[in-house]
């Protein structure tokens, strides 16, 4: 690793190298469970999506896992509000 700050020849604000800021993030977003299984409970899904895409401009990547898209429009909403 490098320092922090580089050193320039008179311009002081090319002293920092640029910044990229990441974000990796579990969303959760599976696809419905059938009616059959124990876990039908309201995860509050669409709630957490509206919360998480009011972040999406403070960062420069943004990398989701469980980001699932079958049976639900989900996914793809949040790929629109991103870009």
């Amino acid at each position: 690793f490098g320092p922090a700050c580089m050193e320039t020849q008179g311009d002081p604000s090319s002293a920092f190298p640029p910044v990229l800021r990441v974000l990796t993030y579990n969303i959760f977003l599976r696809a419905p469970a059938p009616q059959f299984t124990h876990n039908t409970d309201d995860d509050r899904k669409d709630e957490r999506l509206c919360r998480f895409v009011e972040h999406l401009a403070r960062y420069d990547l943004i990398c989701l896992q469980e980001a699932f898209g079958a049976f639900s429009q989900r996914r793809d909403w949040v790929i629109s509000v991103a870009k």
